[in-house]
């Protein structure tokens, strides 16, 4: 995600198509990454109050299960995205109005 940052905050106002491009792309990385952190935070949480023999385990354990199953199954495809967040606008604006009418 930070090459991600970096290469959108990099570009200038000649480019602005080029970060409109990767905007949308950037946005979804974005929310898997955001997602994925949040999760890990509670499963920690969890998992130390799990520790204090905590009453409501069957609750907890789920809350783990869930992280690890966000960061194996959805997060990972969150990497793909950069190559359409840094390839430009090209594919974008290639399109003419007229093509979608045809």
């Amino acid at each position: 995600m930070q090459n991600a940052a970096v290469w959108l905050s990099g570009n200038d106002a000649s480019e602005a198509r080029d970060t409109a491009g990767g905007a949308a792309p950037f946005l979804r990385m974005f929310g898997a990454v955001t997602g994925a952190w949040l999760l890990a935070v509670e499963a920690v949480a969890a998992s130390k109050r799990l520790e204090d023999d905590a009453e409501d385990a069957a609750f907890l354990t789920a809350k783990i299960k869930t992280a690890r199953f966000f960061a194996e199954q959805i997060l990972p495809p969150a990497t793909a995205l950069l190559g359409p967040i840094t390839r430009g606008s090209e594919m974008l604006y290639a399109l003419d109005e007229e093509d979608f009418s045809a």
